[in-house]
């Protein structure tokens, strides 16, 4: 959905997805992922689950989400530690099993492993299943890692105990720099309890399919190898730059984890990527549909990255234009949205995209003038375009008058964004590629304002039919502008006039993410309007935000969504909270409430919708 949509979202079989797709962008975090919180998720007619969440991307938390998707009717586009470990990862695992062993405090399970080529690795995670994972809370396991499996030095240790995070899946973590396991050599791991009666059953194969090591059994070594999966990483080396990325071999193996799975949707990829990353976002995209062509591979993109966005003027001496390649099935181009500067784009100067066959433009196919410095640097030109599915077509910007000079975005060159285009400048090829977006609109309509002392921001909003409490109230809130000794309070009254306060909850400290929670635990009515209002105490800087909202003049709920800056005294529209919902009339509508009237809020789960061409 960014230079060059049709590369970046294939469309699924139609069995993957039946129903028009409504997906929770963030799911729930570790201590909510039960059957009750994907029951909630389904009942508010989402139906598809994005998995990015830094403590649900290991084997065993996703297959652990998996199995809870599917019980409930849902599906989960999978993140997973390959790609989204901030350092280089990679991944040995031996998935096979026919048997279980029993542990005990005189029966120790082990396995040797060789590490991979590359740095010296510090950090990681190791994965064993447990056919019984029912165990007594408070059962323990502790996993060491010795040079040998003579144990003649110890390296690092870690210990579990039930309940456990993900059954059947036993994790432990290995940790980040305590310790150092160098490369391609062999290390031996075991497995051990302190209870005196049997645990687990920890799932084996009896045959060798793991050529890297075997299993060990009360100190003895097997013909076969323990059930394992291995993340193994290295803070000295970055997993992604514009030079660098996963092995094939680990996203073969992290793919092969997962699309069996019958709620398995898809692998992503990655939230965001800096531009200068994509041509290597590519060449794991293709990696991943090699392997599995049958779903989704997908990363969401955001026009960024200091080392590739750039402005390429548009003069009346030079045309910028692209060609670009259609989706196997369109029959049609609505519209396409340029990246293009609206600082420089005067009152009376005019923009011109025309679509051609071809860079050698021997055919006109649709042409869009506009007049007059757009909204937004996103501008979108309707064309309504006849075109035909899996062809390359050429669009060219030109400007009037001639002393205009607008500029458009563009990746620096050598950057390749669309592996199926080129730029052009003035009728020639050049080394880099434009943004632009076929038939998808990706410029926002987001702004926000600072809290402070003097600058009060409000919202007002409506219960739910069937709500009786508000537990709390999450916010978009730029963490990064909070320093110490500043304290946001919100504050829950029964109306803009501020009659009778509700419920109130400070918070003193920077928050580690941009979506803070306001505990309220408050009573509440049903079908109710209420007004919640942020406050700023004047310490530190006397300055947090940007508490983001809709754009000036733009409403997100029917009726419910008027800010007020009390110290204007005037309402502004659409403050972004997760108390953004409306109960439907009837089920095709997304609920957004719980059967039971709990809130289900859309930045804990914040709504996505992908319409698959």
């Amino acid at each position: 959905m960014f230079a060059g949509s049709a590369s970046l979202l294939a469309a699924p079989p139609s069995e993957v997805l039946d129903e028009f797709p409504i997906g929770i962008y963030y799911g729930p975090w570790p201590e909510d992922t039960n059957d009750g919180s994907y029951a909630e998720i389904r009942d508010m007619n989402a139906n598809f689950i994005v998995g990015w969440n830094d403590k649900h991307v290991t084997l065993g938390r996703n297959l652990f989400s998996l199995d809870l998707a599917e019980k409930h009717g849902l599906k989960v586009l999978v993140d997973d530690f390959v790609t989204y470990s901030e350092f280089k990862m990679e991944l040995i695992s031996q998935m096979s099993t026919d048997d279980a062993w029993n542990v005990r405090n005189d029966k120790p399970i082990g396995q040797t492993f060789t590490t991979p080529a590359g740095p010296i690795w510090d950090h990681g995670i190791v994965g064993l299943k447990l056919n019984n994972p029912n165990l007594p809370s408070g059962t323990s396991f502790t996993l060491s890692i010795y040079d040998n499996p003579n144990k003649t030095s110890l390296i690092l240790s870690d210990t579990v105990t039930a309940p456990l995070e993900a059954p059947p899946y036993l994790e432990f973590n290995l940790g980040r720099v305590s310790y150092q396991l160098s490369p391609e050599t062999q290390y031996y791991m075991e497995v051990t309890t302190t209870s005196t009666t049997d645990l687990g059953l920890v799932a084996v194969s009896t045959s060798d399919v793991y050529n890297g090591g075997q299993a060990f059994y009360q100190g003895q070594p097997q013909n076969g190898d323990l059930l394992f999966y291995l993340y193994i990483g290295s803070t000295l080396a970055p997993n992604f730059t514009e030079d660098s990325r996963p092995s094939d071999e680990a996203l073969k193996q992290a793919v092969n984890f997962y699309k069996d799975h019958p709620a398995y949707m898809g692998m992503h990829l990655r939230d965001e990527p800096p531009g200068e990353w994509l041509p290597k976002m590519k060449e794991i995209q293709d990696t991943v549909r090699q392997n599995d062509p049958n779903h989704l591979a997908y990363f969401n993109m955001l026009l960024g990255g200091s080392k590739s966005v750039r402005t390429i003027p548009l003069t009346s001496a030079q045309t910028v234009g692209q060609t670009f390649k259609t989706k196997p099935n369109q029959t049609t181009i609505s519209y396409i949205q340029a990246g293009i500067d609206k600082a420089g784009w005067g009152a009376n100067e005019s923009v011109k995209l025309t679509l051609w066959d071809s860079p050698s433009k021997a055919a006109k196919i649709a042409e869009r003038t506009l007049t007059g410095t757009p909204d937004s640097s996103y501008p979108m030109f309707k064309l309504n375009a006849a075109v035909n599915p899996d062809t390359s077509y050429y669009m060219e910007f030109s400007i009037e008058p001639v002393n205009g000079s607008v500029s458009v975005y563009a990746s620096q060159k050598g950057v390749d964004w669309d592996s199926n285009g080129t730029a052009y400048q003035s009728g020639q090829p050049a080394d880099f590629d434009l943004w632009f977006t076929v038939d998808a609109n990706q410029s926002g309509e987001i702004q926000g304002d600072f809290v402070t002392s003097s600058n009060r921001i409000g919202q007002t909003f409506k219960t739910a039919a069937n709500q009786t409490a508000i537990n709390w109230i999450q916010l978009y809130i730029d963490n990064e502008t909070w320093s110490t000794g500043e304290v946001l309070t919100l504050t829950l009254w029964d109306s803009p006039s501020k009659t009778s306060k509700i419920a109130e909850s400070s918070i003193d400290t920077q928050p580690s993410s941009y979506f803070p929670k306001f505990r309220l635990n408050a009573a509440v009515t049903p079908n109710t309007t209420y007004y919640m209002e942020l406050t700023h105490n004047g310490g530190g800087d006397n300055q947090v935000g940007l508490v983001i909202r809709s754009k000036d003049g733009v409403k997100w709920v029917e009726g419910a969504m008027n800010i007020l800056t009390v110290s204007r005294s005037m309402p502004i529209s659409g403050l972004l909270s997760t108390l953004m919902f409306a109960e439907p009339e009837n089920k095709t509508k997304s609920k957004l409430t719980s059967g039971n009237g709990r809130v289900i809020t859309p930045m804990l789960f914040r709504m996505m919708l992908i319409h698959f061409l």
